[in-house]
């Protein structure tokens, strides 16, 4: 599994992109890194970009699980996130992701467009500056 993750400061955005096969132990570790950075204080809004991401569809009940677990007790700050998803099992995965948490009123989306997106997060980007965004993100999280 790999995040590339860049925050923006003036927009109040974090931008996460995941690729390859996802880890529950790598995801964990970076979410526990995340909330040490001191800008991560002032996020109100986050993309994630899970177009990219390898699930493995036999584990996927056991991951929602700790992944909602991650967000109620590590990742516990106020945001919206939305998911940029592009496959049937990304986004039925979101789906069962995101109705556990919106329960609990955490501030969830998925959608398959950027337009969508931005416009979910009010941001003042067109949808090829998001992608370029996205695509040259600045920080890749390594385990130590």
């Amino acid at each position: 599994m790999n995040i590339k993750y860049q925050i923006f400061p003036a927009e109040k955005l974090l931008i996460l992109k995941f690729t390859g096969d996802f880890n529950i132990e790598f995801y964990t570790q970076f979410s526990k890194s995340l909330t040490q950075i001191t800008q991560w204080n002032e996020v109100e809004k986050v993309i994630t970009d899970v177009r990219d991401l390898n699930l493995n569809y036999k584990n996927i009940s056991i991951n929602i699980n700790i992944v909602s677990d991650i967000r109620r007790n590590i990742l516990k700050k106020d945001y919206t996130n939305v998911f940029v998803v592009n496959t049937p099992l990304i986004t039925a995965t979101s789906h069962l992701y995101q109705s556990i948490l919106k329960q609990e009123n955490f501030k969830y989306e998925y959608h398959s467009t950027l337009k969508e997106t931005i416009k979910t997060l009010e941001l003042d980007f067109d949808e090829d500056l998001l992608e370029q965004h996205i695509s040259n993100l600045e920080n890749t999280f390594v385990l130590n």
